[in-house]
């Protein structure tokens, strides 16, 4: 790949496709096939309606055995149609559009790429009428900002090695593609099951706490029935699930926001145990993690304190969760009793 990378930053800066998207076809398509020749394609031959499905051609600008290649100029849009007349785009079809109905209808072509010099997209056969599946290569940013992570991922995905079959089901990238669908299963299957146990231990954990005496009452006279608490459960369960995603994505917090605030936020959303036996500067114990929590979350909103700066998330109170909307959900669980549900 370092042989690549040099060989990319020889290419002519002519060809390059600027942010202001001037160069047309034939010097876009010049660029793209130095590049695509870094990558292990070699030469690529022009398509000449190679691509066919049941005797209709599909004008497709390249290709490389069962792969088709669709190159374009970087003033041609990906995602939209061309005007009405224009020449080698099927029956008014986006660019994508062309590539994602050859893969769909073509049993030897799997997989394909088309580009416009700005980005670059793998696609693979997909049936779904209602979304797009597709990894989109910024390669405008890549080039510009000299960026060597983003395309050493470039490297990996597009490289010929990965779509060289004598079938394209046998494929490096469709090998990965089944691997990754049924660690995917597995996933949702570990997933289903830390969801059951969730709700169990958290079920069960409020329901002994012994300052939970009113929600033991609303069940046992039926006030709360036993689906709302379930429900009331189930969607604690989620909440925490899509907070956790948001956390590992870095999505709490907005661009700026300060140092202070973010380290707020990390004490009161750590999802490390409770570690008992803790001590501060003084050597004094301080109890446990969960507890340092709870004296962050008083102090929350307080003229002295920070605020965690989540702006997508409610505000986090220890004495109780925020209230539902919903008519059935007319009293919040309580929070006793989370710590030892956990």
């Amino acid at each position: 790949m370092v042989g690549a990378t040099a060989g990319v930053a020889r290419l002519p800066l002519q060809g390059r496709p600027p942010a202001c998207g001037r160069p047309a076809t034939a010097p876009t398509r010049d660029w793209l096939l130095a590049l695509f020749r870094e990558l292990g394609w070699g030469t690529l031959a022009p398509a000449n309606e190679m691509f066919r499905v049941d005797g209709q051609p599909f004008a497709i600008s390249h290709g490389w055995g069962h792969v088709p290649i669709h190159l374009l100029g970087a003033r041609v849009s990906i995602d939209k149609r061309p005007p009405a007349g224009a020449k080698g785009a099927g029956p008014r079809t986006s660019p994508h559009g062309l590539v994602q109905d050859l893969l769909n209808r073509s049993e030897p072509s799997l997989w394909g790429l088309v580009s416009n010099g700005l980005v670059l997209r793998l696609l693979r056969d997909h049936q779904s009428l209602s979304s797009a599946a597709y990894v989109e290569i910024d390669l405008e940013r890549i080039f510009e900002g000299g960026l060597y992570g983003e395309f050493a991922l470039l490297f990996a995905l597009c490289h010929q090695s990965r779509l060289e079959a004598p079938k394209a089901e046998e494929c490096w990238l469709e090998r990965w593609f089944k691997t990754g669908q049924e660690e995917g299963v597995r996933a949702l299957d570990r997933l289903r099951s830390g969801v059951e146990t969730a709700l169990i231990e958290l079920g069960t954990g409020f329901l002994r706490h012994p300052e939970n005496l009113a929600l033991r009452e609303a069940l046992k006279d039926g006030w709360l029935s036993k689906e709302d608490y379930f429900r009331q459960l189930l969607r604690l369960v989620y909440r925490v699930l899509f907070l956790f995603v948001a956390e590992d994505r870095d999505a709490l917090h907005p661009e700026g926001t300060p140092l202070e605030a973010r380290a707020l936020r990390a004490v009161l959303l750590d999802r490390s145990p409770p570690r008992p036996g803790l001590a501060d500067s003084g050597g004094r114990a301080r109890g446990s993690l969960a507890a340092a929590r709870a004296r962050a979350a008083r102090g929350v909103g307080g003229r002295a304190s920070p605020r965690p700066a989540c702006p997508g998330l409610r505000p986090l109170r220890s004495e109780g969760a925020a209230q539902p909307e919903r008519r059935d959900d007319r009293e919040p669980l309580p929070a006793r009793g989370a710590a030892r549900a956990r």
